[in-house]
């Protein structure tokens, strides 16, 4: 009888195996996957196996782990067991809890405050390294000093430290840490900080700030990104960097709510479930694009507004949008020249994705914008310094992205 359960039990291991092994090599190829909003291992090539075979099984371990079979919807069920438990903390999320919402919005509403609802969704807040901040300060310093330009690094406010005040599950003290580690690296030398988070959490009372920033997202809308932009604005103006009859206003803008229209599928969502949701979708373009001309490369490359900037109009409605198909695309470098903007300087954007859809502003605002993403391949600094002429150079990151690959962009090191 014990033989015959061995055999058994061996037949249905080798089967599942079998069934899996199948399953992989059937199932459709994907090197994108959006419920963990990743990028998956390729397939390592026969060459590697010829010339470091461990590094080749290290590879194709990766690949298989990443191409399994029903791998999605286990990861699925996996998340839904998670919340089913209660966890707070599911998969790099962080997740409100509703019961603990409740009574906080019914303590809230007799006390006349306001909380933000459970269906908001947070990522996990991690520790910048102090060290970083300081060794990104002092690169920044010896750049502004080789160059005519003026430099400002810009903090913009990162979801959590921005709704933390509406939720007593939500903790921002990492957040205001990496803040006053990135102020004091810059407080060590030379370099000037604009503090939008300060100014956005002054300017505009928790209720407001809940309207600016995506449900199901990392990012803010594109009412949180125009708002910020305008107190940025208002601040480049204070420190003379422009004149305050430069600063754009409402009508400057073709302003549209495409939530009646559309869904929206945030980055955060992608984790817990591929289907999008229905959300307040504000969004917003320059009333007159007439005098803009757009450039894919340093010198040359002429485009199409609609392959650098998206604007999810050109979609049938019902599509889902996502925070790329509406905003700037995560590319390494492009250009805007506009000969009907509002002050005439050349400016350098060195950004990460938070400033995405904030850069129809700043292409009104300014006579010409090079935007770049020192995560990607784009041109050398120095290099658009000097070819570009520029007059004025503005790091827009959020408090908790102070970045390796940032730091030796600057540093004028080839990012790999």
């Amino acid at each position: 009888m014990n033989r015959i359960g061995s055999l058994i039990t061996a037949a249905l291991f080798f089967a599942s195996t079998l069934s899996g092994s199948i399953g992989t090599l059937c199932a459709p190829y994907a090197d994108f996957s959006p419920i963990e909003n990743r990028e998956l291992a390729e397939l390592p090539s026969a060459e590697l196996l010829r010339v470091s075979p461990s590094e080749y099984c290290e590879k194709l371990e990766e690949y298989l782990s990443d191409h399994f079979a029903l791998r999605d919807a286990m990861i699925s069920a996996y998340t839904r067991y998670l919340l089913a438990c209660g966890k707070k903390n599911v998969r790099g999320l962080l997740v409100l809890d509703e019961h603990e919402q409740q009574v906080a919005s019914a303590e809230a509403a007799e006390e006349g405050e306001f909380r933000i609802s459970s269906d908001f969704l947070f990522n996990e807040v991690f520790t910048v390294v102090r060290n970083r901040c300081g060794w990104l300060a002092e690169n920044i310093d010896n750049a502004q000093k080789q160059s005519g330009a003026e430099f400002i690094y810009v903090i913009v406010p990162e979801k959590v430290l921005a709704l933390a005040e509406g939720s007593p599950s939500l903790d921002d003290s990492l957040c205001r840490e990496n803040l006053s580690f990135i102020k004091a690296g810059a407080a060590d030398h030379d370099v000037k900080v604009i503090d939008l988070c300060e100014a956005v959490l002054a300017e505009y009372p928790i209720r407001d700030r809940a309207q600016m920033y995506y449900k199901s997202d990392f990012h803010w809308n594109h009412l949180g990104a125009y708002r910020a932009s305008e107190l940025l604005a208002m601040e480049l103006a204070q420190e003379g960097c422009i004149s305050p009859l430069s600063i754009p206003v409402d009508s400057d803008f073709y302003w549209r709510d495409l939530s009646a229209s559309y869904s929206y599928k945030g980055d955060l969502s992608q984790r817990l479930t591929e289907k999008a949701g229905n959300e307040f979708i504000p969004f917003y373009m320059p009333a007159d694009i007439e005098g803009m001309s757009w450039y894919s490369s340093l010198e040359g490359g002429k485009t199409a507004r609609r392959f650098v900037i998206g604007s999810g109009l050109d979609l049938p409605k019902g599509s889902e949008l996502s925070y790329n198909l509406l905003s700037t695309y995560n590319v390494a470098y492009f250009r805007i020249e506009n000969e009907h903007a509002l002050e005439d300087k050349r400016v350098l954007i060195v950004k990460d994705s938070m400033e995405n859809a904030c850069t129809d502003y700043f292409s009104v605002l300014f006579r010409e914008i090079n935007v770049v993403d020192p995560r990607l391949k784009a041109p050398a600094f120095k290099e658009i310094l000097e070819k570009r002429s520029i007059d004025l150079v503005l790091f827009i990151y959020h408090e908790n992205n102070v970045s390796s690959e940032l730091m030796n962009y600057v540093k004028g090191a080839k990012v790999e």
